[in-house]
């Protein structure tokens, strides 16, 4: 047995910016995903053992300063868990180290070997190239205030 269950926009979304609300964010959704597909081809035609998670950790390794699992997990907005499996993995590849935490005896920090490195300016020169074939389309002016508008929503929604 099946329960159907009728939604209505028009009782719901009365105002017309909502509306534009709810497809600038189904749009971002599907850019996202189309993005992460087409990178992961990238990325996994030149090594099978790489994806966009890896790349993004590998990034955000990077950027923290004493990084350990769970500040890259609280950076990717991942849980603990799914963040420490990626990183079990990437140290046995070679791409990260673990070592001891002067803070914390059992969080260690994360810090990425010579072939990470190597794989993180190689996937980040490949974004940048992607990133340079895309943006061909747009006016940078177009693509400022669309990145205003998305900050202003990401900031609505961490509040």
């Amino acid at each position: 047995m099946s329960i159907y269950c009728q939604y209505s926009e028009k009782k719901v979304m009365k105002n017309p910016s909502a509306k534009e609300v709810k497809k600038i964010l189904l749009a971002l959704n599907r850019t996202v995903e189309t993005f992460n597909k087409h990178f992961d081809n990238i990325v996994y035609k030149s090594d099978s053992k790489m994806t966009v998670s890896r790349w993004q950790l590998l990034f955000a390794v990077n950027q923290l300063k004493f990084p350990t699992i769970s500040s890259v997990a609280r950076a990717l907005k991942n849980s603990r868990q799914n963040i420490s499996v990626i990183v079990n993995g990437m140290v046995k590849d070679g791409l990260l180290v673990l070592v001891e935490n002067p803070q914390h005896k059992k969080s260690k920090i994360l810090n990425i070997t010579q072939l990470g490195f190597e794989k993180l300016e190689f996937y980040n020169n490949q974004r940048d190239t992607l990133c340079n074939h895309l943006s061909n389309e747009f006016e940078f002016r177009d693509l400022q205030n669309t990145r205003a508008v998305l900050q202003k929503l990401s900031g609505k929604l961490e509040k």
